[in-house]
């Protein structure tokens, strides 16, 4: 295992905890990003980059001093030469949204002929101004009339740079060449973490790598699916005329990357009827004759959530050989 880091007090820091807790296969190199791991090839790397944006320099746990977010976009464009086949990085990363453009296509092209597929998880969007406050109110603690032009001084800075606002979350990336081109994904993580989540990144992975298989409602839907065996259904109650109503149900995912969200007593059915045995095609044909509901029209409808729920790891591919 390799440590890298550009603060020579942060290496030795690296080092000391490495031999107070008696590991030999960690060694720790100081300098900047890939410099002194140039000649090596890894299964995964691991990055925590000084990913603010700011006009400062001030801070080498904060400030990288390039422009905008071009420290993590660097580190997208280099590290797949460091990746072997399959290998994997992940990245906690900071993303501007620039004006006049939709930030998942601005991401998309950091990736565009990295030979590597992406998966971009946002935790959190904040404007100009509340992402400025947050920064500065990590280093700095007294008011006064230096801490407000401070603040202005960020706020020109993103205006010079067309910044609007800007997103935090992880980017995850696993070298794949040959066969189809590379793949580009973008959405939102939980709202928090339950613990590891490391197999639910591989599975994920392997989950987006199907889909890319299945790009209409019809092939998707001739396929099998299990449900996930963390699936939990949430119900709320609420008394109407001496007697409970469902008000609400909710589908959580109790291990991995905690997804969550509300689901119709209809497909909450179907879901739990994914047990491997029928097709999603089979399923939503016997939900349309249960509801009475024109079947062309419900498939389209049902696929479209269905993909969804696989997206998430609610739902999990089924071995189409141990169980033909």
């Amino acid at each position: 295992m390799l440590a890298v880091d550009r603060n020579p007090r942060a290496v030795g820091i690296a080092r000391f905890n490495a031999r107070l807790n008696a590991l030999d296969n960690v060694e720790c190199r100081e300098g900047d990003l890939f410099a002194p791991v140039e000649d090596c090839r890894f299964d995964l790397v691991v990055s925590n980059p000084p990913f603010v944006i700011s006009p400062e320099a001030n801070y080498i746990y904060r400030d990288s001093g390039r422009q905008g977010d071009e420290i993590c976009r660097a580190i997208v464009r280099e590290v797949p030469a460091l990746l072997r086949e399959g290998g994997y990085c992940q990245i906690l990363c900071n993303w501007a949204h620039l004006a006049g453009q939709e930030w998942p296509a601005r991401l998309a092209g950091w990736f565009a002929g990295s030979g590597c597929d992406a998966w971009v998880m946002r935790s959190e969007t904040l404007d100009a101004p509340g992402y400025a406050a947050l920064w500065i109110r990590h280093t700095e603690r007294k008011e006064g009339p230096g801490l407000d032009d401070q603040f202005q001084r960020w706020l020109a800075y993103y205006q010079q740079q067309g910044i609007e606002a800007v997103s935090s979350g992880v980017i995850c990336m696993r070298r794949r060449s040959g066969g189809r081109g590379n793949w580009f994904r973008a959405d939102d993580a939980p709202p928090q973490m339950r613990g590891p989540a490391g197999e639910s990144i591989v599975q994920g992975f392997q989950i987006r790598d199907l889909l890319e298989t299945l790009p209409d409602p019809q092939s998707l839907l001739r396929r099998k699916f299990r449900v996930s065996p963390h699936v939990r259904l949430q119900q709320s109650l609420q008394p109407a005329d001496s007697a409970w109503l469902l008000a609400q149900q909710q589908l959580q995912l109790t291990a991995g990357l905690p997804y969550a969200g509300e689901l119709d007593p209809y497909m909450a059915d179907l879901l739990v009827h994914c047990d491997g045995r029928s097709t999603l095609e089979e399923l939503v044909r016997e939900m349309a004759a249960s509801m009475g509901q024109d079947l062309p029209r419900l498939t389209v409808h049902c696929a479209e959530i269905l993909r969804r729920l696989i997206e998430q790891g609610f739902l999990l591919p089924v071995d189409e050989e141990s169980h033909s």
